[in-house]
């Protein structure tokens, strides 16, 4: 009887040394809290660092010309999205006027662009943006116009009417090219042509189509072609 109590004795004891020795492992005061204020967000778009902010100088120039029966005006901004890849889009609006002996009639439209473009060449140093590219773009618009009227000579005579006013919404999807090049640091001068073809042009097919559908070109035409000539200005960077 007494082999086992001194048995028992002696492994309480042996027990109770190596608890003593042994360090613990975790040690709840030196545990790394963590703050969920500080948690780092992963952004899947980065805010653009600067915009470019202009205005197309060629239709302003064209208001000089008497026999220019429309005029706009296009606000353009654009930044850039990601390495050589630029976002622009340019707002318009338009009025315009026809008149000879059979038809007179206004129309007037607004319009948004928006467009997706790639330069060519890589950048050689910082802000240097001058480039060429190419890219291509979506617009639509909306368009109003009045009350038109008409005069039809026959070998029945000569008949007169008016056709009622009309609104509609027009958009095209358009392919533009040209370059970027700097006059002096921040204000940069862009050339681009642009090819565009109307998505809808049925819509005007039973109603007299807008004189002109601003950065579109002729409201009667599927298809156009023009240039714009962009003055801009860097804001931010």
């Amino acid at each position: 009887m007494g082999r086992y109590i001194w048995c028992l004795v002696f492994s309480i004891g042996f027990v109770s040394s190596v608890n003593s020795q042994v360090k613990p492992v975790l040690d709840s005061s030196k545990v790394l809290k963590l703050d969920s204020n500080k948690v780092v967000k992963h952004r899947r778009f980065n805010k653009p660092k600067f915009y470019y902010v202009g205005l197309d100088l060629i239709t302003p120039i064209q208001w000089l010309n008497n026999n220019n029966n429309y005029k706009q005006i296009s606000v353009m901004s654009e930044t850039i999205l990601k390495k050589n890849i630029w976002l622009t889009g340019v707002l318009s609006t338009e009025r315009g006027s026809f008149e000879n002996q059979k038809l007179k009639y206004s129309s007037n439209t607004s319009s948004l662009t928006l467009g997706i473009s790639q330069a060519f060449f890589p950048n050689n140093f910082k802000y240097d943006y001058d480039n060429a590219f190419a890219g291509l773009g979506y617009g639509i618009a909306y368009t109003r116009t009045g009350e038109a009227a008409y005069t039809i000579e026959d070998i029945w005579g000569k008949q007169t009417g008016v056709i009622p006013a009309n609104s509609g919404v027009a958009h095209w999807i358009e392919f533009s090219s040209g370059f970027r090049f700097h006059i002096i640091p921040k204000l940069q001068m862009g050339w681009r042509i642009q090819g565009k073809a109307l998505l809808n042009p049925s819509t005007f097919e039973t109603n007299i189509a807008p004189v002109y559908i601003a950065n579109y070109g002729s409201g009667d035409r599927a298809s156009n072609f023009n240039y714009q000539l962009i003055m801009a200005y860097r804001l931010g960077q």
